[in-house]
């Protein structure tokens, strides 16, 4: 702890950083140190650059302070880096200028050497003075010791310290003139405050006076006492007796054994007469010195006394402020018992008061008694029986208005609960009459939408129905409209496509959830789409081996193809072969090892759930009968209608019985007798059973417009179909 009880201000300037700013500021914390922001009486040092130890403000203040000391920022970069508090005296300013220049670099020895000669000179000129005053004045040219004796046995205290040229009287004058200089310099409480300096503090406001040292060492200074000791022979008692007051005034000082020195040597080289008038001067000496003795003791008693008047001072006050409480609480208490006795009064008194109250109403009591006690008899029962009747009548008042007001709480609670249920009822009335209005309502609405929705149903049903006779108009005006060859080209070309349907086979079953689904989550969209045209293509190569593929159709976002060979054979044998589900395993497998060989995904090959199937049945689509001449028909109307008209009008079936296969011209005729027993019992059923039988027929129906829209998107694929030639055969 190096900087143990130290307070610290910084005052670096712009120059250095904030990081090494606060790194100073840390390693005085960490050594038992303070850091100041401010110039304060607590400050013991002020560490600052060199521009601001010259005219920073900080610095200003820090030499009017006599307890804080000016360092230069040197001071804190050496003491980091040996880690050790440096000596001062080379960082140390002064009223902005460096100690070097002013004090010089030995004061510390200076100082103690002369304290310490100070203190046995004295010693030794007080033994002296005691001798030479023992000694009778008769004899004092005889017996009165040689004064280079006094000075040797003075010298001999301390040999080292005094150099032998001294015994001369210019050396002993010029030293006088530079000790009664020093005299001037400074006074004792200065000198005494330059000896407590220290290795690690010297206040900047204490060496300031040391400046003056300095100046002893110019030219002109010394110049002026050797010129001042140039003349030994003006030396005189007169002289000396000035030398010795000086002396006295230099028995405070941090030199005062070198002046009696200087004295002693001068006495040497004087004549005898001089050394009675020495005598006189060294007693004069030690009586100065026995006065001021006796002053410094008396100042010591008088601050003693002074010590005990304030000591004695404060006990009195403690003692007065003790008794101020004292009389206070005592005054408090005698309050409170005074307080209290006056409440003991006050309820003494309430209690005679009662008593006497008391005592009037016994006095009362028991003169009526006596008053009623001396009436006669017969009066006094007469009293007594008027008292009691008295009491049974207010007895019996009491009771009839308690029953009264009983019976009227009651009848109150009756009537309340009577309308509470009456009130309930009309609100559960109110709740079902809104109820049953709701419901009749909901019932209206509900038969008047289901009549708006059958009118509307049947009104598109007989727009349909028109659209389609009108079609079925337009189709017999261009078939009247063509010649017999062109029918016959017609027909033709439609055989020609009823055998690409045999030789047609559809693929459906193929699915591709197990690639949207995969634990691979590193698969996008493009990915798994590229997946699925690869798991299609793999599949498709298998049905090459089977023949000649002609053409195909591929769906995939509907999980089915159309696959159309040469020949019907070709497309008999796959149906035949992927009938079985061996067979369609055995085939993904192959895919699986031939994906393997090329190093791709398994993930491509299909599963074996797909299924193989022919567009249209063998026994349906066959080459059609193309007759010599076409039989014009009638236009069609709403009467000539297959559902609405009478079954035996059927104009448009029999122009068409010519160009339909004998298998559907036996169907045709299946369907006329079922057609006439349907119409039969639709008159003989009941009502409900109509309708039951309508929904059924609109299921059927709507199951066949479904099965016709598969096959529309089967044979939408060949250029030469003719919708409205298929649309005759549905009608047959």
């Amino acid at each position: 702890m190096i900087f143990e009880n130290y307070v610290i201000t910084l005052d670096l300037g712009t120059n250095v950083s904030y990081s090494e700013k606060n790194e100073i500021a840390k390693f005085i914390k960490n050594n038992g140190g303070q850091v100041d922001l401010s110039v304060s009486s607590r400050c013991t040092h002020l560490i600052a650059s060199t521009d601001n130890i010259v005219s920073g403000f900080k610095a200003k203040t820090a030499y009017k302070l006599p307890s804080c000391t000016v360092l230069s920022d040197q001071f804190i970069h050496d003491a980091i880096s040996s880690n050790s508090f440096p000596d001062i005296f080379p960082y140390l300013y002064i009223n902005g200028q460096k100690a070097d220049s002013i004090i010089p670099s030995d004061y510390q020895s200076f100082i103690s050497d002369s304290l310490q000669n100070t203190f046995n000179d004295v010693k030794t000129l007080s033994n002296y003075l005691k001798e030479q005053e023992k000694i009778p004045k008769s004899n004092n040219n005889n017996n009165l010791p040689n004064t280079t004796q006094t000075a040797n046995a003075i010298n001999t205290s301390q040999p080292s310290k005094i150099s032998p040229s001294t015994t001369s009287t210019t050396t002993a004058t010029s030293k006088y003139s530079t000790l009664s200089s020093l005299s001037s310099l400074s006074s004792p409480s200065k000198l005494s405050s330059f000896s407590s300096l220290s290795a690690k503090s010297v206040p900047t406001s204490s060496l300031s006076s040391y400046s003056t040292l300095s100046s002893l060492s110019s030219p002109s200074k010394v110049s002026s006492l050797s010129s001042f000791s140039a003349k030994p022979s003006s030396i005189s008692t007169t002289t000396f007796s000035s030398t010795s007051s000086s002396s006295s005034s230099l028995s405070s000082i941090s030199s005062p054994a070198k002046s009696i020195r200087s004295s002693l040597t001068t006495a040497t080289s004087t004549s005898s007469t001089t050394t009675s008038s020495s005598s006189s001067t060294s007693s004069s000496l030690y009586s100065s010195f026995l006065a001021k003795k006796e002053q410094l003791e008396k100042k010591k008693l008088e601050n003693e006394e002074l010590l005990e008047k304030k000591r004695q001072e404060k006990l009195n006050q403690v003692a007065e402020k003790n008794k101020e409480k004292q009389s206070l609480l005592d005054q408090k208490i005698q309050e409170k018992q005074e307080r209290i006795r006056k409440q003991l009064l006050e309820k003494e008194a309430k209690a005679e008061q009662e008593k006497s109250r008391r005592k009037n109403v016994l006095t009362t009591l028991n003169t009526a008694t006596s008053k009623s006690v001396g009436q006669p008899s017969s009066y006094a029962q007469i009293i007594e029986k008027e008292r009691q009747e008295q009491k049974e009548r207010d007895k019996k008042e009491k009771q009839e208005r308690a029953k009264r007001i009983v019976e009227e709480q009651r009848s109150k609670k009756a009537a309340a609960k009577e309308a509470r249920i009456k009130e309930l009822d009309d609100e559960r009335a109110n709740k079902l009459s809104e109820k049953d209005k709701r419901r009749q309502a909901f019932i209206e609405k509900e038969a008047a939408d289901k009549i708006a929705a059958d009118k509307q149903k049947a009104e598109e049903k007989q727009k349909s129905f028109i659209a389609f006779l009108e079609r079925q108009e337009r189709r017999a005006a261009k078939l009247r409209s063509q010649t017999a060859d062109d029918k016959a080209a017609m027909y033709r070309d439609e055989a020609n496509r009823k055998s690409i349907d045999l030789r047609k086979v559809f693929v459906g079953g193929l699915t591709f959830e197990d690639i949207q689904s995969s634990p691979q989550l590193f698969l996008t969209k493009a990915k798994i789409e590229s997946y699925r045209q690869k798991r299609v293509s793999f599949l498709l190569e298998v049905f090459n081996r089977f023949g000649k593929v002609v053409e195909r159709k591929v769906t995939i976002e509907k999980g089915h193809f159309f696959v159309t060979y040469e020949s019907e054979h070709s497309a008999n044998e796959v149906v035949t072969f992927f009938s079985d589900s061996n067979n369609r395993l055995a085939t993904v497998n192959q895919i699986k090892e031939k994906l393997k060989d090329l190093k791709k995904p398994i993930l491509i090959a299909p599963s074996h759930k797909f299924y193989v199937r022919r567009t249209k049945v063998t026994g349906i689509a066959h080459v059609a009968i193309v007759p010599s001449e076409v039989q014009p028909t009638k236009p069609i109307s709403s009467n000539s209608s297959p559902i609405l008209a009478p079954q035996n009008e059927r104009p448009l079936l029999q122009s068409l019985e010519s160009i339909v296969s004998p298998n559907n011209q036996d169907q045709a005729q299946v369907e006329e007798p079922l057609l006439d027993q349907q119409s039969m019992s639709e008159q003989n059923q009941p009502e409900q059973e109509q309708e039951q039988q309508e929904q059924l027929q609109e299921e059927l129906q709507e199951e066949l417009q479904e099965e016709s829209e598969e096959e529309e998107e089967s044979e939408e694929s060949d250029p030469d179909y003719d919708s409205d030639f298929d649309i005759d055969l549905c009608i047959s």
